[in-house]
C-alpha cells in the first residue's frame, strides 16, 4: 500500500481555509506606492520627483525673445552690415534719441545725415568719428559727450559705441542719451564758478576792509604824535 500522511488539524484548517478565498484575477491591477501594504511599498517603483519647471531662461534662443528685450531696452541699439552698411535691426529707442522716425535710417553711411540737422554739428562729429575708426577699424570705439540738436531745436548729448563683430561681419551701433547727466554736470560747473566769483569778491573785501582798519591805526598814531610834539595828552592812547 501507499504511504498516507498525517496532517495536524492546525495544518488542516489552513489548508481548507485556503479553498474558501476568492481567486486572484488574471490580470491583477499593478502595484502602487500609495497602498497601505509594506509588500506593495517595496514592490511598487519608487517616485520619481516632479519635473522641474520651465525656466525662464530655455526660451532665450527665440529671436522673438531677444527682438523683446532689445525694444525694452534703455538704450539704442542698430545692427549693420558690414560690407553693404544696410541696416539689418534697429530698436525704436534708437530712432527716438536720435529724433528721427524709425525706419528713416536706411544706410550706415548716410546716419550723419538723417541724424544731424546743424550742419557744423553733422561736419565736426562725422571728422572726428571717421578719423578714429580709419585708425582702428576692427577695434570697438565710444564717443562721449556728442552734441546732436533735433530738427525741433532740442539740444541732446549723446554717448556712442561702434563695436565690429567680425565673425558675422557686422557693425553694433549703441547710443545713450546723456542729456541728463551732462544738464546736471553743466549746472554743478556754472554752481561752482558762481561760487568761487562769491569767494573772490569776500577775498576783496576783506583785504579792503583790513586795509582800512590798518590804515586807522596809523592815523591815530599820528595824531597822538602831533599831539605828544605840542605837550598835549594824547587822544587814542596809542602810545605809552
Amino acid at each position: 500500500g501507499g504511504v498516507r500522511l498525517r496532517y495536524s488539524r492546525a495544518e488542516q484548517r489552513h489548508a481548507m481555509s485556503q479553498f474558501d478565498r476568492p481567486a486572484a484575477p488574471s490580470n491583477p491591477k499593478p502595484l502602487h506606492a500609495d497602498t497601505p501594504s509594506v509588500r506593495n511599498d517595496a514592490l511598487a517603483p519608487a517616485a520619481q520627483p516632479p519635473a522641474p519647471a520651465s525656466s525662464p531662461a530655455s526660451g532665450l534662443g527665440s529671436p522673438d525673445l531677444f527682438e523683446s528685450v532689445l525694444e525694452h531696452a534703455p538704450m539704442g541699439f542698430a545692427v549693420y552690415s558690414a560690407i553693404t552698411g544696410e541696416p539689418l535691426y534697429v530698436n525704436r529707442r534708437f530712432a527716438d534719441i536720435c529724433g528721427v522716425e524709425h525706419g528713416a535710417l536706411r544706410n550706415r553711411r548716410d546716419v550723419f545725415a538723417v541724424i544731424f540737422a546743424e550742419a557744423e554739428e553733422r561736419a565736426q562729429t562725422e571728422a572726428r568719428v571717421t578719423a578714429d575708426i580709419a585708425a582702428a577699424p576692427d577695434k570697438p570705439h565710444r564717443w562721449h559727450d556728442l552734441q546732436l540738436t533735433l530738427r525741433s531745436g532740442e539740444r541732446r548729448w549723446l554717448t556712442s559705441d561702434r563695436i565690429p563683430l567680425e565673425s558675422h561681419q557686422l557693425i553694433l551701433s549703441a547710443v545713450q542719451d546723456v542729456t541728463d547727466r551732462h544738464t546736471a554736470a553743466e549746472a554743478l560747473r556754472d554752481q561752482a564758478e558762481r561760487l568761487q566769483e562769491q569767494n573772490t569778491d569776500l577775498a576783496r573785501f576783506n583785504r579792503a576792509a583790513v586795509d582800512r582798519e590798518l590804515r586807522m591805526v596809523e592815523l591815530k598814531r599820528e595824531v597822538d604824535d602831533l599831539l605828544a610834539m605840542l605837550g598835549m595828552p594824547a587822544r587814542y592812547g596809542t602810545r605809552p
